[in-house]
């Protein structure tokens, strides 16, 4: 079902630049959000993207690389903010840490790094954010 789903919803964003920047800009927040926001596409695909399980994990990084034709929504995905334990991190952050997990299964870090690769594609700043990172870039 998450497949077809999956398969679904990136036919959706296939060459579609009006409908990829509809789904990131669920991403990020809006002037609307209260103390419990409503859940949004954006905010179930990064609960997928950082979930435990591999397949949803794996689901999410595909359909946000599904996002990410043009330049433009590779900068803007730079501007996502997650609330973490220790206050807020970029989303490039959070993935890069969670790749440099030594648990990590396979399937997620294969999905992680497949969205990665995409968004630093062609992207300048998220290409020079990524390299900063020395945790990262040691491996």
């Amino acid at each position: 079902m998450r497949l077809a789903c999956l398969y679904a919803l990136q036919g959706y964003l296939v060459s579609n630049l009006a409908n990829q920047q509809d789904l990131l800009s669920t991403l990020l927040p809006s002037s609307s959000d209260t103390d419990t926001p409503a859940p949004t596409t954006g905010r179930l695909l990064l609960a997928g993207l950082f979930g435990r399980d591999p397949v949803t994990c794996w689901c999410s990084s595909v359909l946000l690389v599904s996002a990410l034709e043009s330049r433009e929504a590779r900068e803007e995905l730079l501007r996502v903010q997650l609330s973490t334990g220790r206050g807020q991190g970029s989303l490039v952050a959070m993935i890069c840490q969670k790749v440099r997990d030594q648990m990590l299964e396979p399937l997620k870090q294969s999905g992680l790094l497949c969205l990665l690769s995409v968004w630093v594609h062609n992207c300048p700043t998220g290409a020079a954010i990524l390299l900063r990172d020395q945790h990262f870039t040691d491996h």
